[in-house]
């Protein structure tokens, strides 16, 4: 945090609600206002999660995106709980970002990680939870296909790998409509890189 955000945000306190998995925080804290003077003291409650990776994945021999389908129990009861995403997960530890998306491509693709491009990181819910996420951008070939991919069997993951053709992107897109923040913002950032290349050919 820096230094004009720090005089910026007054932490009163803090109570850690739940300390699992991920941590709940209930702060009570105020703020500078668009006018400049200060906030009155407001409760946030704020979910700490690690920060995480997403990967466009792109077939350099076959032109083709890969894609996982997998349960997601936070989508559920309002759409089908089986969603089509990125290859995405935690950062772990001490991992960096760079170190993680090379883990996760494996882990659910089966991929050797080699030509990779940071797109951009961005927050999904920055109103409650401190997730950051970073998109990375993977070129791979036929060759770098090392192992089935499908997730880690001890982890409970059951991942499904979906192989789209660039050619195809849009009618897939109809067929299974993508309802996952970060997979849609990674197939337009995809949709910008796929054009330049064909401009530039």
């Amino acid at each position: 945090m820096s230094d004009d955000q720090i005089k910026k945000v007054e932490i009163i306190d803090s109570e850690l609600l739940l300390d699992g998995f991920f941590h709940v925080e209930k702060l009570r804290l105020r703020h500078k206002m668009i006018s400049g003077e200060w906030s009155p003291v407001i409760e946030r409650f704020l979910l700490r999660r690690p920060d995480a990776v997403c990967a466009v994945v792109h077939n350099t021999d076959r032109d083709c995106l890969y894609f996982v389908k997998q349960f997601r129990p936070g989508a559920f009861e309002k759409e089908q709980g089986w969603l089509c995403e990125l290859a995405a997960g935690l950062v772990d530890g001490e991992e960096t970002p760079l170190e993680a998306l090379h883990r996760e491509v494996h882990e659910e693709l089966g991929f050797r990680v080699q030509n990779t491009k940071l797109l951009d990181h961005f927050f999904p819910s920055p109103g409650i939870i401190s997730e950051r996420i970073y998109m990375y951008y993977v070129q791979v070939s036929d060759a770098d296909k090392i192992s089935e991919g499908g997730g880690l069997e001890h982890e409970h993951e059951d991942i499904e790998i979906l192989e789209v053709p660039i050619e195809e992107l849009d009618e897939f897109m109809v067929k299974n409509p993508i309802i996952d923040a970060k997979t849609l913002i990674g197939i337009l950032r995809f949709k910008e890189i796929w054009r330049q290349h064909q401009n530039s050919g």
